[in-house]
């Protein structure tokens, strides 16, 4: 289901549907360095604000915790968790590689970039359950692996604990 909506986004460039390109032009119009810049950081703010509301709806709102619940089966989960959700889930979850290119032009291979990095590499991490030797556990900027741990261990349905109580 995860890659459903990042093939289609391809179809869809190719096919002249959207707005995503590759390289520097779509064809018409160039965009400079200053444009994939804008657009590396829109994208990483935007979605990880949709991931944020996306993920507390999964534990604020029943509908959305029987979807969301089987993610939270063990407490400390394998790297593969983070791409082991059920089908709704990863779908909501890989939905911004369709719609992205829908709404603006976007470098395609900026995209899928991000995405791997910071949603699928830092996921992966934070799902290993172990910590990095320079990151401190209790950094209040960037949620850790044991932050995440703990967000496992006790994060249940209407009761979202922000990673902050572990500091």
């Amino acid at each position: 289901m995860v890659t459903f909506c990042p093939a289609l986004a391809l179809y869809l460039a190719q096919h002249g549907q959207s707005k995503a390109y590759c390289g520097t032009t779509d064809g018409t119009n160039y965009y400079g360095l200053g444009y994939h810049i804008f657009c590396f950081f829109l994208v990483w703010i935007g979605v990880d604000l949709y991931e944020f509301t996306y993920h507390r709806l999964g534990h604020t709102i029943d509908f959305f915790w029987q979807i969301h619940k089987p993610h939270h089966r063990f407490f400390n989960p394998s790297p593969f968790a983070v791409i082991a959700d059920e089908a709704p889930d990863q779908f909501a979850r890989a939905l911004p590689l369709l719609l992205i290119p829908l709404i603006m032009p976007m470098n395609m291979d900026l995209l899928f970039f991000e995405f791997t990095a910071f949603f699928y590499l830092y996921g992966t991490y934070l799902h290993w359950g172990f910590e990095l030797e320079w990151l401190d556990a209790h950094n209040p900027i960037i949620n850790s692996s044991f932050q995440h741990y703990c967000h496992h261990a006790v994060s249940i349905a209407k009761k979202t604990l922000p990673y902050w109580i572990f500091l």
